[in-house]
This record gives C-alpha cells, structure tokens and sequence, in this order.
C-alpha cells in the first residue's frame, strides 16, 4: 500500500487540552493559519461556517488493531466498528467538524463549536455549502444520538 503525506496548513489554539465530551458548541478556538496559505482564505469569509480536517494524532494509540469498542467506553453499549463511529481511535485519526467562522483577520480564523484541543494540526478547511453537504432524511442510530446529546 502506498502512503499518503500530508502537511499541516495550521494549528489550533484554545482553552481545551484534553478531550471532553459536552459543551464544545460554546468552546471558541482559532485556528492559525500558516503564512504561505494566506492567500486561501480569500472571501472565506463570506460563509458563516466552515469544514475543518484535523489530526488527531495526540490519541493515536500504539500497536493496536482493535477497530472495533465501546463508544466512549459506555459499559452499557455494545462494541461498534470505528467507521460506525466519530472515535478518535481509527487507522488515520482524522477529525472533522463544521465550525461557525467568528472572524478572520490576517491568518488567524476565529471559529465556535470546533472540537479539536490546543495544538492540534489542521489538515485543510472547506466552507460548508449545506448543497454539498447536508443531507435530507438521513438516519442514525439511537446510541448516537445518546453520544450527541449536550456533545454541542
């Protein structure tokens, strides 16, 4: 298999530096751009929200091959597969999270409600246009709508 290189585009910053599981629609964080991307953001600003692709690498684990766990280790659910899942613990841990955009000055972006702690790399940022990216009667399940409650 052949491998993928990704470079980070930026970093995190916020108050939140160990995964929590409420709350995080009030959590405002800014994402500092890198200098050369600049030019990227131009009329980003025009969207009230934004796709942001983050690493989580701070939850990698080591030497595993357990794709498959209780969410949140919730003794009462049953094991599901991660990409039945948000988890963290995935192949390539990839966070994503649309985030309402506060403001943009220079190559820093205020946003609210993005779930990523302090220092975590962001990968790319996409605006959210609900045409490509909503979905009319979509269906999940019950457990996570039990994970979700309060999550934002």
């Amino acid at each position: 298999m052949d491998s993928i290189t990704l470079r980070p585009i930026g970093t995190v910053h916020s108050t939140i530096e160990e995964k929590v599981y409420k709350n995080w629609g009030s959590v405002i964080s800014t994402i500092e751009l890198n200098p050369e991307y600049i030019e990227g953001l131009a009329r980003l600003g025009d969207y009230s929200h934004a796709m942001i692709i983050f690493y989580m690498d701070g939850f990698m684990e080591k030497n595993t091959n357990k794709w498959k766990r209780k969410p949140r280790g919730i003794s009462t659910l049953e094991e599901i597969g991660c990409f039945a899942q948000r988890t963290k613990h995935r192949p390539n841990p990839l966070g994503i999270t649309i985030a309402e955009i506060l403001s943009i000055k220079e190559n820093i972006i205020s946003v609210r409600g993005l779930d990523a702690n302090n220092g975590t790399q962001v990968l790319d940022i996409k605006p959210y246009i609900p045409d490509f990216d909503r979905r009319e009667n979509a269906l999940i399940p019950i457990w996570m709508k039990y994970l979700m409650k309060d999550y934002f």
